[in-house]
């Protein structure tokens, strides 16, 4: 398969997904079938590219700065709405998702470290505003993921 018709297979797949996992029963069902397990296997992840890398737009579409983010935000909401539908109280699928942290621990290191400059916000420059924005999304969803596995450590040891 061609990259962008692979990447835009992923993304209706993670689509899809998403939507299931927001029922408690079907996100028990995704847990079920290894999803956790799949999303810690994901090695392009631990690929992230850095917000100032100069990226030519591929195919007239988006970069692959965004093609990154969107799929990286897309995996996370996707582990952050089963937390929240199966209930954070869940200690085996809390170490599920401590799983998926500890195998992409550089990539996490990365989101916290690689800043950009608020200022972007109000550049004239639309890709820098793009960036900024793009990486505040990430960085929101991957404090809700911490949220959930920092406020229920206890629950994870126990599993």
């Amino acid at each position: 398969l061609p990259v962008v018709h692979a990447t835009y297979l992923f993304e209706s797949r993670i689509s899809l997904l998403l939507r299931i996992s927001q029922r408690p029963e079907y996100a028990n069902k995704l847990i079920d079938f290894a999803i956790m397990e799949t999303m810690k296997e994901l090695t392009f992840l631990d690929e992230r590219l850095p917000h100032n890398v100069s990226q030519d737009e591929d195919n007239g579409d988006r970069t692959s700065y965004e093609k990154y983010n969107s799929l990286l935000l897309m995996v996370i909401r996707l582990i952050v709405s089963i937390l929240t539908a199966i209930g954070h109280e869940s200690g085996s699928v809390l170490g599920k998702a401590t799983g998926f942290v500890a195998s992409h621990q550089g990539m996490m290191a990365d989101i916290f470290t690689d800043f950009i400059p608020l200022s972007a916000l109000t550049s004239n420059n639309k890709t820098a505003r793009t960036r900024c924005i793009k990486h505040l999304e990430v960085l929101c969803e991957v404090t809700a993921l911490f949220y959930y596995l920092g406020s229920k450590i206890d629950s994870v040891d126990k599993a």
